[in-house]
């Protein structure tokens, strides 16, 4: 009986031991468990990115930002020339452009060989430059990309203030360069477009009536330059040289504050009636143009003195009744009408006259809706009946051509100059940008290619609801009350669990 007993009790005694042997073998088996099954994930993922990396890739970033547009893809697929981007400087070292790169490696896989990627130090290959222009004409910059056309050795050189958009608000009140999305795509394929094109038109900006710089405009230029393929020059000041060069293919004025001279009313009526082109972009102010009307009136329209007003409280941006969405209607830029997707500021009325001709075609570009009226001189107390109003107009004058003029003569006045703003084209940046890269088309008598491309706009985390209060409530919680909750329960299951 005492020995039955005491036998017992030696096996009560040695129970904890067994149970701490099987828990260490359990622990050590779920440890050599997890350390190969990580071994064998790391090992897939090597052995998968090298056969099937470049092959089977996924851009699950936000909008896309690594891969490129079918507009990109139907150019690369139509390229007959080999094509060399070169960025000046060493891969990898400018955190900045680390996004561009792995952009970049798109175009090289989508080219079918047709494109090349490299990466240069110019400091350690000084001659460089002499590489890519044998010519020793231009200079480089270091940061820059190069895209050159490896038959005719055309160039273009696309900065880095040409990739991004940025908060221009933030950066004049500040000097903050804060990027708020990414133009490279529409950079670099017009690049390709531009030094592939046999022809490339020029823009001239016309001086000397205090004209808005076409420089403070730069989605405007990159449209222009990139999407439109276009050379820009804005030294023409025909008070200066009364000649308007060969090569001129459209004449632009931004937002002038004087009318044009005597001798400039001559001037631009001679060169519209050669089947030249001009662009107007102008806003309400108290300015004046009855000269420059002089010129329009071939063309049935007349920038007025008047501004326009959305009476329509739901056509108003932020209850402002001079900032309003807009109609584009069905014309000869469009074939279907985009009512309420443009947006107008501070537009100037712009009226197609009545004295219809029959070699002149007059179209609306943007107009309000019914409900708007128009403020004589900015009057508010003086106000048209309400009606759609006019804002921006096409026009095209077919009476000048003959054996010795091929060509109609076009012209294109928009109201509204600051639509075309970049604190605006970020908000609307399709229809508004959509519409000036189509309106330069035509005016140039460009085809299409269809090469307008979007920004693809950085995402953004910031909380845009709620009060102060609020977030400093989320603020605690997640970085102290919700830490500190866990842990206790960690704590009390792990003090439950450790004897069992």
């Amino acid at each position: 009986m005492m020995m039955g007993l005491f036998n017992k009790n030696k096996v009560k005694k040695n129970a904890p031991a067994a149970v701490d042997k099987r828990n260490r073998t359990l622990r050590r088996v779920s440890l050599i468990s997890a350390v190969v099954f990580i071994a064998i994930l790391l090992l897939f993922n090597i052995l998968f990115d090298a056969v099937l990396g470049d092959k089977l890739k996924w851009d699950w970033s936000f909008g896309k930002m690594f891969s490129i547009s079918d507009v990109t893809r139907e150019l690369l697929d139509d390229l007959g020339a080999d094509i060399q981007i070169t960025g000046l400087y060493e891969k990898g070292t400018a955190s900045n452009l680390l996004r561009i790169e792995k952009a970049l490696e798109s175009y090289v896989e989508e080219a079918d060989g047709k494109v090349e990627v490299r990466y240069i130090n110019m400091d350690e290959v000084p001659d460089i430059g002499r590489d890519l222009d044998p010519t020793g004409m231009k200079e480089f910059n270091a940061g820059t990309f190069i895209v050159k056309n490896m038959t005719t050795g055309r160039l273009r050189e696309v900065q880095q203030s040409e990739l991004f958009m940025i908060d221009e608000e933030r950066y004049y009140n500040t000097g903050e360069v804060a990027v708020t999305g990414i133009t490279a795509e529409s950079a670099f394929s017009g690049a390709i477009k531009y030094v592939s094109a046999a022809v490339t038109p020029t823009v001239y900006a016309l001086q000397g009536h205090k004209e808005t710089a076409i420089e403070t405009f730069p989605t405007l230029v990159s449209i222009l330059t990139g999407s439109n393929n276009v050379d820009i020059k804005s030294t023409l000041n025909l008070m200066i040289d009364p000649n308007i060069p060969e090569d001129c293919a459209l004449l632009v004025m931004i937002n002038p504050s004087d009318d044009i001279t005597p001798d400039e009313k001559r001037i631009l009526s001679e060169y519209l009636q050669k089947g030249g082109d001009l662009m107007v972009l102008t806003e309400f102010n108290e300015h004046s143009f009855p000269r420059l009307n002089e010129v329009l009136v071939d063309f049935n329209i007349e920038i007025t003195d008047d501004k326009v007003r959305e009476d329509d409280v739901d056509r108003r941006f932020n209850e402002q009744p001079y900032t309003f969405v807009s109609d584009w209607p069905a014309g000869s830029l469009n074939d279907a009408a985009y009512n309420t997707s443009l947006l107008g500021v501070n537009a100037r009325h712009i009226r197609i006259l009545d004295n219809a001709k029959e070699w002149v075609k007059v179209e609306p570009l943007s107009q309000t809706g019914s409900s708007a009226v128009v403020e004589d001189k900015g009057d508010p107390t003086k106000i048209s009946a309400p009606g759609v109003q006019v804002f921006s107009a096409l026009c095209e004058n077919t009476g000048w051509v003959s054996s010795n003029v091929t060509e109609s003569s076009k012209v294109i006045v928009i109201g509204s100059v600051n639509m075309m703003s970049d604190t605006v084209l970020k908000s609307f940046n399709f229809y508004n940008g959509n519409q000036f890269y189509f309106s330069v088309n035509w005016l140039t008598d460009a085809q299409d290619t269809g090469l307008y491309i979007a920004e693809k706009p950085l995402p953004s985390y910031l909380l845009q609801k709620g009060t102060q209060t609020g977030y400093i409530f989320a603020s605690v919680a997640a970085l102290a009350i919700i830490p500190a909750v866990l842990l206790v329960v960690g704590l009390v299951v792990y003090r439950k669990r450790k004897n069992l």
